[in-house]
């Protein structure tokens, strides 16, 4: 790619043949450009696309590595990007890779939970605590304006139960007169969690019994209902007039009345199965399975549409018809809202001769995405035996979607889900056996690069819809518990229990543990934290909330490793962790001279931290990386002394590895060739020889594992992950260490395609994260930089004592009586 060619980007879908917006994030090659206002998009005949560009990332020289595309578009056409020549925009009222500048349009946000938008459309939210409904006040408002997309968002505090936020956002494409509108409600609460089980019916949870987005259409002159079934026996629509209101009880699947759903009692609310429209005398006139509502406004000149994205799919959901208006009842009959819970809506309007039309969609190119080398050391446009395995799991009795209604994965705090059933293997019975995936081995990123390399719709929509359910439901979205806890993500279900009324939260009082030395309790644990596919999904689609999630974790597992910033929690830290050598603590097994375990908690840790950077370009974040990396392994470490041999007990530090490859990938591509990079590479080709010459696939020992099942098979493509980026790394090696990968590579490839688990949950998601080093590697061959030499590297380590002086030193700069006071309540529980 150069500057003023054309570089193929992708391939807009649009069989409406109408105008439609378009967003999406697009990497670019490095020296590309600099300026945002120097990019175009293209057809392939040359004709300049109406476009607007937002600076999301950048290249260490400054130029841009991701921008985010608002385009309009009227028909299909395969999509290039010209640079270097003036007459791209970049988005007005946006600071360049920053926020938005607050207040630009008045009047727009009310102070009542309303936004009113040029089209002539009212929308607002509404809330029932108690039996009153609550007067909503504006706590932070803001637009960002461009010639294609008009933004507005606001905040607002519920009154009486401050912990209780509710939000709504528009964005406005006045050209196409498609608006689309987000609703969000937020506990900001901590959870009382006592004896560390995580149920529902916490004290702090709010009982909701309505929560509504109104969309009023004043001047329509009629209003109509398009209700049509989605029904896996066979769709139907029904067309209403009049006012009324349409309930959707369940999911209308099969197993609608699955365990699944559960209140705190541990008793399913759900009654009925689908869903009935009554009319305003309460006259039933319609009834189904899974219905999908689009509302009419009809105007003397045209017609509008309202449609509440998956409205079945987040039942219990209500439709209530007045007049001109619209009420959603997102939350119609009492609901529980857990503490640090949330739950996100979209609301689509649009004039009606769009409205019918299928969406406009966007298929990257994955040769373009591979020749920025925008993804670190992995690539996206190839196909082999372990892709076309992962592939499968898109269509097919093994599919995501139909893993979805084995256990009836919907519901509002469901949807979006993955149904673990590797854990109902062993599972006797007909009964289903609900066991909730809370994204272990990062399925958001695996689909988000299935659907790169793919261009198949099906992946986008799997890792956009458990993107959302992440953020809003997995992770512990508070600031207000213990440090090590704020900003978590809980952990899967734990191994072979129902989730009972923990639902998404791990641990019910309800358990009795199904293996020896195991006890129940906890809350979000370091050892299960992914933030890539997150990162990955906010550069594809510019959603503010996946960036913070990713701050929100990379905060939240600095402090579960560390201990919070101040004098009481560095003391703890003391005395749990760094006196406890050669222990197992609550961080890990933590050896003689180190601070850190060798294990995938702290390679965790150091990814999510290059995760944050590559975000955010934030230069601190690389020396707390090298600060992991030392404290935790050395280029001078015999291997075999820290009992890497003992499978079940550190298998995970072939997970510290795969990060400790992708530290060094980012220092090559910042051009970092410095001592952090030479002690980064001496390790990982020292630990490479170790597993060159002991390891072996962990199926070949079954009697050194505690549950030989082929999930192993699958992390042994680790392995070959570790060895293939060793290889490019050490020249000398090369062919060795990359005969050895190959070896590791096929046993997958053999096992797992004749495997009666292939389809399972884990052994998907631990492929799909792991597919295109190899590619990368064979392609790449050996890194441009000389190995550089050791003797120089040697580094004397801290004791226990001289840290413990050190962090002091640093948290009395900013010492606070009040932060002090905070985490005494955290930790006590004195909120």
């Amino acid at each position: 790619m150069t500057l003023g060619a054309y570089a193929p980007a992708g391939n807009v879908k649009n069989p409406a043949g109408l105008a439609q917006w378009l967003r999406f994030g697009l990497p670019l090659e490095r020296g590309v450009s600099k300026n945002p206002a120097s990019l175009q998009l293209v057809s392939e005949g040359g004709e300049a696309m109406d476009s607007e560009f937002h600076v999301l990332a950048r290249w260490h020289d400054g130029s841009i590595q991701w921008v985010l595309v608002d385009t309009i578009m009227n028909a299909s056409a395969l999509v290039y990007v010209r640079t270097g020549q003036a007459g791209g925009k970049p988005l007005s009222g946006f600071r360049d890779g920053a926020g938005s500048i607050e207040g630009r349009i008045e009047g727009v946000v009310g102070n009542d939970g309303k936004i009113r938008l040029g089209n002539g459309i009212d929308a607002s939210l509404s809330i029932t605590v108690g039996g009153t409904p609550r007067r909503l006040s504006l706590v932070r408002k803001h637009s960002e304006c461009g010639d294609i997309c008009h933004e507005h968002r606001g905040l607002f505090a519920v009154e009486g139960i401050p912990d209780l936020h509710l939000s709504l956002s528009a964005c406005e494409i006045a050209r196409t007169g498609q608006t689309e509108l987000r609703a969000q409600v937020h506990n900001l609460a901590a959870s009382v969690h006592p004896n560390g089980c995580w149920d529902l019916g916490d004290p702090n949870s709010v009982l909701i019994e309505n929560l509504s987005l109104t969309v009023a259409d004043e001047q329509a002159v009629k209003t109509s209902l398009a209700l049509h079934d989605q029904a896996p026996q066979g769709e139907q629509t029904a067309e209403i007039h009049g006012n009324g209101r349409l309930f959707q009880y369940g999911s209308g699947g099969e197993h609608w009345d699955s365990p699944v759903h559960v209140d705190k009692s541990g008793r399913s609310p759900v009654a009925e199965r689908g869903f009935k429209f009554f009319d305003d005398q309460g006259e039933l006139l319609s009834s189904g399975l899974r219905a999908k509502p689009r509302v009419w406004f009809g105007h003397e000149t045209l017609t509008r549409s309202a449609v509440l994205r998956q409205f079945w799919e987040n039942f219990p959901s209500a439709l209530e018809l007045k007049d001109s208006r619209a009420i959603w009842h997102l939350f119609p009959e009492d609901t529980e809202l857990q503490p640090g819970e949330a739950k996100t809506w979209i609301c689509d309007i649009g004039f009606a001769e769009c409205s019918e039309k299928p969406r406009a969609e966007f298929a990257y190119n994955p040769i373009y995405i591979d020749e920025t080398n925008a993804l670190l050391g992995c690539r996206v446009s190839f196909e082999n035996a372990l892709s076309d395995l992962v592939d499968s799991n898109v269509s097919g009795p093994g599919s995501f979607y139909r893993k979805r209604e084995a256990c009836d994965e919907y519901g509002w705090r469901n949807f979006g889900e993955l149904y673990a059933d590797h854990e109902a293997l062993s599972v006797t019975g007909d009964d289903i056996f609900v066991s909730h995936y809370n994204n272990q081995y990062d399925p958001v990123w695996g689909f988000s690069l299935r659907f790169l390399g793919a261009g198949d719709q099906r992946w986008q929509d799997l890792a956009s819809d458990l993107a959302q359910h992440v953020v809003d439901i997995d992770i512990y979205k508070t600031d207000r518990d213990k440090a090590e806890y704020n900003n978590g993500l809980f952990w899967h279900t734990d191994h072979y229990l129902p989730a009972l009324t923990a639902t998404h939260r791990t641990y019910s009082r309800g358990h009795d543990y199904a293996y020896e030395g195991h006890q129940g309790g906890g809350g979000p644990g370091g050892q299960h934290c992914y933030s890539s596919g997150l990162a990955l999904r906010y550069l594809l689609t510019g959603d503010e909330a996946l960036k913070q999630a990713v701050f929100g974790l990379c905060g939240w597992i600095r402090y579960f490793y560390n201990g919070a910033p101040t004098v009481l929690a560095r003391l703890h830290r003391l005395i749990t962790v760094d006196l406890n050598a050669d222990k197992m603590t609550n961080v890990g097994f933590i050896e003689a001279g180190y601070k850190y375990p060798l294990d995938r908690g702290t390679g965790n840790y150091l990814n999510t931290l290059i995760d944050a950077y590559l975000i955010s370009q934030d230069a601190p974040l690389l020396d707390e990386m090298y600060g992991v990396i030392v404290e935790t392994i050395s280029p001078d470490d015999d291997p075999a002394a820290r009992n890497l041999g003992k499978v079940e007990e550190h298998w995970f530090y072939i997970v510290f590895l795969q990060s400790l490859a992708r530290f060094l990938l980012l220092k090559e591509q910042l051009a970092q060739v410095d001592h952090q990079y030479a002690y980064a590479r001496h390790t990982l080709i020292h630990y490479a020889d170790w597993i060159l010459d002991n390891e072996k696939p962990y199926l070949s020992n079954p009697e050194a594992l505690e549950f030989p099942t082929d999930t192993w098979a699958a992390q042994d493509i680790r392995k070959a992950n570790v060895l293939y980026y060793s290889a490019y790394f050490n020249p000398a090696r090369k062919d060795i260490l990359t005969a050895k990968a190959e070896e590791f590579w096929r046993y997958c490839v053999n096992t797992l395609t004749q495997s009666p688990e292939r389809h399972t949950t884990r052994i998907q998601a631990i492929l799909a994260q792991n597919l295109g080093v190899r590619e990368w590697c064979l392609e790449k061959q050996s890194s441009p930089y000389p190995l550089p030499g050791l003797q120089e590297l040697r580094i004397k380590k801290n004791g226990a004592g001289k840290r413990f002086i050190r962090d002091i030193l640093v948290t009395l700069r900013s010492f606070s009586i009040s932060h002090e006071i905070e985490w005494l309540k955290g930790r006590f529980g004195g909120r």
